[in-house]
C-alpha cells in the first residue's frame, strides 16, 4: 500500500513537471500576439546561396542596466508602400522571429515609420538574448525574397528618446547588411562603403548574389 501511494506521489510530481515545462515552452511560442506573430519557430528555408539577415543602420545608444520593457524601430520610405518586416537573430541561437507587424497607422513616406513591442512576452524569457543580437529587414513592395528587391535601412532602439545615428562596423555586429550562407552557416558583414568584412566568429567572406537597392 506505501508503495502504491509512492509510486503514485512520484508520477503526481512528474507530470506537474513536465506540464509545467510544456507551458513554459509555450509561453515562447511563434504565434499572434496581437500587432505582431513572434515566438521561437522552426526558420524557413530561404532557397538562396546567400541570404540577407539584416540592413540595420548602426546607432549610438547607451545600453540598458536591465532588460527594457520595451524595443524599438523606426524605418524610411521614400514613398507609401507596403513594407514588410522581419526581425531575427544575427546567429541563430534560439530560433526566434518576429513578423506580420501591424502598424498602429499605415506605412508612409519619411522618417516616421516607427513599431515598438514588449520585450516581456518572449525576449525576455531567452536566456542571452539582446538587442544587438538582432537583425532586421523591411522590404519594401514584397514580402518574398527575390534577385532584385528594395530594401529599407532600419534602426533598433530601446531608449524613448532616440540618439545619434552613427556608421557601423561589422566587427561590432553593428555593420548596415548581415549577410549568410544557409549553407555553409557563415554570417558576414557589408559595410556601408560596400568594403566586406568577416563579422567575428565568421569563416570566409560570403559572396552576395542577389541584388538589393
Amino acid at each position: 500500500m506505501c508503495r502504491s501511494r509512492s509510486a503514485l506521489a512520484v508520477a503526481a510530481v512528474a507530470t506537474a513537471f513536465f506540464c509545467g515545462a510544456a507551458l513554459a515552452q509555450s509561453s515562447v511560442d511563434y504565434r499572434n500576439r496581437g500587432n505582431r506573430f513572434e515566438g521561437v519557430r522552426a526558420l524557413p528555408v530561404s532557397g538562396y546561396t546567400i541570404e540577407l539577415v539584416s540592413f540595420r543602420a548602426a546607432y549610438d545608444e547607451p545600453p540598458p542596466a536591465s532588460m527594457p520593457a520595451l524595443y524599438r524601430m523606426r524605418f524610411f520610405l521614400e514613398k507609401p508602400a507596403p513594407a514588410y518586416v522581419v526581425v531575427r537573430e544575427v546567429r541563430n541561437i534560439h530560433s526566434y522571429w518576429l513578423d506580420k507587424v501591424k502598424p498602429k497607422t499605415p506605412w508612409g513616406p519619411g522618417f516616421a515609420n516607427s513599431f515598438e513591442w514588449s520585450t516581456r512576452d518572449v525576449i525576455d524569457q531567452l536566456p542571452g538574448l539582446k538587442l544587438d543580437d538582432l537583425g532586421v529587414t523591411v522590404r519594401v513592395g514584397t514580402e518574398h525574397p527575390s534577385d532584385l528587391e528594395t530594401i529599407a535601412p532600419v534602426i533598433l532602439y530601446h531608449s524613448a528618446r532616440r540618439q545619434r545615428r552613427r556608421t557601423g562596423t561589422c566587427a561590432q555586429d553593428r555593420s548596415d547588411v548581415v549577410l549568410r550562407s544557409p549553407i555553409a552557416g557563415d554570417v558576414g558583414c557589408i559595410q556601408s562603403g560596400g568594403r566586406r568584412v568577416p563579422a567575428a566568429g565568421a569563416g570566409a567572406s560570403p559572396r552576395k548574389q542577389s541584388n538589393v537597392r
